[in-house]
């Protein structure tokens, strides 16, 4: 029996029908359609705001959403050519003042404000209204400092102490810790300034080795007290005696009674319960002011007393011209001479009442005689 194959498609004549009906078993693909464009939503800038000094530069990066959107590319513009330019995100400040960066993408927009401010004005130095200062323990003092020019763009100062066992400094303001000595630095941009600051206990000096003796540093003040400084004149005590009088007018003494007395006093040293001299101190002998005096002096002003400075390097110590009181016949009696200009130094035990003076005139004097009734600076020794 014969087998007929008929194409898959059939032909189908209806009559006088013109319709024809086609039926396929192999479908043909459609026609594919065209990608739809992904549209920009939103673009940004990393920075907002942005200051820039003349001739400066900064690239500016400027994110497109969706990461998918067909069309990503950025174009820029700037509001003023004249303050700052932009090409591909790159801003160039030209000029002082201000311009908008504008960053689009589609229909989206994101801006930027640049400032153009001048050129650094860099700090030239710095200076402050003390290089040298003594404070007592406890004390206080407020630096001020001036930084030129005065339109330097940053004037911060920063404060440093070299030891902040003896001294701490905050914002200028230092604060005397213990005995000693410590530097503080002031310091605006790549610029410092120094001050030496010395802090002394009034009832403790560690004193400076000359010639085998350990002098104390500074005066006496009133009975078992040191001055508050090397500078300070301290007090004027009569020889024998542990009231003292005030170096500077009006007069007074330590014990209240300010009418000056005519003294002559008896024996030959101080005894202990007299004796001014702090805990562990005692006035100096003959040859041993004889041997301050030959380790060598000179004449020199600190903060604006006038003095003898005596030893060398940094074993030395300052004697100020306190000047002294008359002891009998000046008007009125204890009239205080001198001062800034001379100077009378006691030296114990007793010899012909020997004192050390010196004067302005740069004239050194050994222990030489003077009346007991004077009344003179004390400068002691330890023990």
């Amino acid at each position: 029996m014969k087998k007929y194959l008929f194409p898959f498609c059939v032909l189908l004549a209806l009559g006088t029908a013109s319709a024809v009906f086609t039926s396929c078993g192999d479908d043909k693909d459609e026609p594919k359609k065209e990608n739809t464009p992904v549209a920009v939503t939103g673009i940004s800038l990393d920075k907002t705001t942005l200051a820039l000094a003349i001739g400066e530069e900064y690239n500016l990066t400027a994110t497109v959403t969706p990461a998918n959107a067909t069309d990503k590319t950025v174009t820029w513009q700037t509001s003023d050519p004249t303050k700052a330019t932009v090409l591909d995100g790159k801003v160039i400040a030209v000029a002082e003042g201000t311009a908008t960066i504008t960053a689009k993408a589609g229909d989206k927009t994101a801006t930027c404000v640049v400032t153009v401010v001048p050129d650094p004005i860099a700090v030239t130095g710095i200076s402050l209204d003390k290089t040298t200062l003594t404070l007592l323990i406890g004390e206080e003092y407020t630096f001020t400092a001036t930084v030129l020019p005065d339109n330097a763009t940053d004037k911060t100062v920063t404060w440093q102490t070299s030891d902040a066992n003896k001294t701490t400094v905050e914002d200028g303001k230092v604060t005397a810790i213990a005995a000693g000595t410590a530097t503080i630095t002031a310091k605006a941009g790549n610029k410092t300034a120094t001050c030496t600051v010395v802090t002394y206990d009034l009832f403790h000096d560690e004193g400076v080795v000359i010639n085998g003796v350990r002098w104390a540093t500074r005066n006496v003040g009133a009975p078992d007290i040191f001055a508050a400084n090397p500078q300070d004149p301290g007090m004027l005590y009569q020889w024998g005696s542990n009231v003292g009088w005030s170096a500077t007018e009006p007069l007074t003494a330590t014990d209240g009674n300010n009418t000056w007395r005519d003294l002559s006093e008896t024996g030959d040293a101080w005894t202990a319960a007299q004796n001014p001299c702090p805990d562990g101190w005692r006035l100096p002998t003959r040859e041993e002011i004889t041997a301050l005096v030959d380790a060598g002096s000179s004449w020199t002003t600190v903060n604006g007393i006038n003095g003898r400075l005596f030893g060398s390097g940094d074993n030395t110590i300052f004697l100020p011209a306190a000047g002294y009181r008359w002891y009998l016949s000046a008007n009125p009696k204890g009239n205080l001479s001198g001062a800034n200009e001379y100077s009378l130094y006691w030296c114990d035990p007793r010899f012909n009442q020997m004192t050390y003076n010196f004067s302005l005139n740069e004239y050194v004097q050994y222990p030489s005689y003077c009346n007991s009734g004077f009344g003179s600076s004390l400068r002691c020794v330890a023990e």
